[in-house]
């Protein structure tokens, strides 16, 4: 779980994780910061004059050529070297980097999210940065630069040249390429941000939690947000939560629902259809079971055709709907390595998932219910017709 708060110089921050804190099951808190320049009360990207901001800087042989192809006196790059370029460790980005470069934070925000290399461990405990993204690095440093005039510096980045500013450097150590970042790129330790003359604020928490929060507890948080005047821009992580289960519940239990009318209805008539031979079984002493489980299996075969049949009509077209989806995606895939994004795209990944539940309770529940059911609600007897006297 996470929250942050960037108004103010994060003021607020505080009673945003007293709040979380007192209302959550949280076991382990981790407080991070963030950089500012300029007036510590700066707000990230602000236009306020006497505001600045930071970045980090990226050695000259680290840099993607990719990034550079739009500006004034780049070489232009043919749709096989984007293609050859977009596969390059420069060129690489997975787009999960949070809205801070730089946080700054101890070992606890690593235990949060389950960072358990001993090396990277004990570099943030020792005082060291930890990099996430191996463009930062250069001869086990980085360099965060401090821009104080950020018009000036964007006129110059628009033409293709380095923004100035002072550049404050540290000591780094690299986390290998296995270790999921979530979202991080740079962890830098208060005790180094200050002996750098890095000026720092609040910026939130991270959270970690045994159990997930209940309904009471998140309707008292969001009260308490409530108060404060901020919504802590909350995150809670719970996992992949499908959103189509009640849809398909639905969706089943109405096709259950119509079989059964359905199979119901043919059975109906099928016995009015079969009623002079079911009176002779009855008159030749058959048990009274006889009927029942003879109106039982004529329902059951109709709804088990039906579920069959319908089953199939749905499916197959939804399969033919995916693979035609899947085509399309390749088709722009194709045209985004062409343009040189084959390092900030995934391949398409459009997979057809059968729901089997769904379709074994339509497929066995379903005529299994209908037929007893059916057994039911029959009569087992039924009165012996006679012949009309004359």
């Amino acid at each position: 779980m996470t929250v942050s708060d960037t108004e103010g110089g994060g003021r607020g921050v505080p009673a945003l994780r007293t709040a979380v804190q007192k209302h959550f099951p949280v076991d382990v808190r981790a407080d991070v910061g963030r950089i500012v320049v300029g007036n510590a009360n700066c707000e990230p990207y602000s236009d306020v004059k006497g505001c600045g901001r930071y970045e980090l800087v990226v050695p000259e042989d680290n840099r993607c050529a990719l990034w550079s192809q739009d500006l004034p006196g780049a070489k232009e790059l043919s749709p096989a070297e984007r293609r050859k370029l977009s596969k390059d460790w420069r060129c690489q980005e997975d787009g999960q980097y949070s809205d801070q470069e730089v946080l700054v934070a101890d070992e606890k925000l690593l235990s949060v999210l389950a960072i358990d290399d001993p090396a990277v461990v004990d570099a943030l405990k020792s005082g060291k940065a930890v990099s996430f993204d191996r463009r930062n690095v250069e001869k086990g440093q980085i360099g965060v630069k401090l821009i104080t005039d950020t018009k000036k510096a964007d006129l110059m980045t628009q033409r293709g040249e380095d923004a100035p500013g002072e550049i404050k450097s540290f000591p780094v150590h690299q986390a290998p390429e296995s270790v999921q970042s979530y979202g991080l790129n740079v962890v830098l330790p208060a005790q180094a941000a200050k002996a750098a003359g890095l000026t720092t604020v609040p910026f939130g928490s991270y959270f970690s939690a045994d159990n997930l929060p209940n309904s009471t507890q998140r309707q008292k948080l969001d009260a308490a947000l409530d108060v404060l005047g901020t919504d802590g821009g909350l995150y809670v992580e719970e996992g992949y939560v499908s959103d189509n289960s009640i849809v398909l519940l639905a969706l089943t239990v109405f096709a259950g629902l119509v079989t059964i009318g359905a199979a119901g209805i043919a059975t109906g008539l099928a016995q009015t259809d079969a009623e002079p031979d079911l009176k002779t079984l009855t008159a030749v002493g058959a048990p009274p079971r006889v009927r029942r489980t003879l109106s039982g299996f004529q329902c059951g075969v109709v709804a088990a055709m039906g579920v069959v049949l319908g089953s199939a009509a749905g499916v197959l077209p939804a399969i033919g709907l995916r693979l035609t989806e899947e085509h399309q995606q390749l088709k722009w895939y194709e045209k985004d390595l062409d343009a040189g994004m084959g390092g900030m795209i995934d391949p398409p990944y459009v997979p057809i998932v059968v729901p089997w539940e769904t379709l074994a309770a339509l497929l066995v529940a379903v005529p299994v219910g209908a037929a007893l059911l059916a057994a039911l609600v029959t009569r087992s007897r039924t009165a012996v017709a006679r012949r009309a006297a004359d």
